[in-house]
């Protein structure tokens, strides 16, 4: 299993088997199309924001992770969170194979954390509705906020995971690398 950490020199830190990925974070989608066809990152990961950016961000398929979909959301509706995920973004995301990210990180801001449970927690309803890829890690820029695998399924049973989707979320990362390696070279996929 690979954890995705944004700090730098996690071997320096004793972190076995982590992923460091520069995230993608736009403030138009003509931004966001420009850094996703100029990264040369091995796995790509955008910064969920407006309805507009995600609906960018799964129009592609280059990119492999949606992370937190959620972000830069203030207010919810009247009957319902404002969970970043909508129906259209979601068929997207299942066509172009887009997974969608969530970040134990977020838990550390004690004045959102509720909020960020609940909308979390209809993000997985709605992946599992569509049948979307979850992808659950500690997604940390800290190191000293990184948490181990025994947390990370704690929360995914906090947001109301099934133990299938706990274990499928946590070695996703792997499936999307070697997804991304079969694709490239032909002589990979006879493996």
């Amino acid at each position: 299993m690979f954890d995705i950490v944004f700090f730098e020199n996690p071997e320096k830190l004793g972190f076995k088997k982590v992923l460091t990925v520069n995230p993608i974070i736009a403030a138009s989608p003509q931004e966001l199309r420009k850094k996703i066809s100029a990264s040369k990152e091995g796995l790509i990961v955008v910064l969920g924001a407006d309805d507009e950016l995600n609906l960018e961000a799964v129009s592609s398929r280059k990119v492999d992770i949606l992370l937190d979909p959620d972000l830069e959301r203030s207010k919810d509706f009247k009957h319902h969170l404002d969970s970043g995920l909508t129906i259209q973004v979601a068929q997207l995301a299942r066509k172009n194979g887009v997974a969608i990210g969530f970040s134990f990180d977020r838990l550390f801001d004690n004045g959102k954390r509720v909020k960020a449970l609940a909308r979390m927690s209809q993000n997985v309803r709605f992946c599992r509705k569509f049948k979307l890829e979850m992808v659950l890690a500690n997604f940390s820029f800290f190191d000293k906020r990184r948490r181990d695998t025994h947390s990370l399924e704690s929360l995914a049973r906090l947001i109301g995971m099934r133990t299938d989707e706990v274990k499928d979320s946590l070695s996703s990362v792997e499936r999307i690398m070697i997804k991304k390696v079969k694709g490239v070279n032909p002589a990979v996929s006879r493996i």
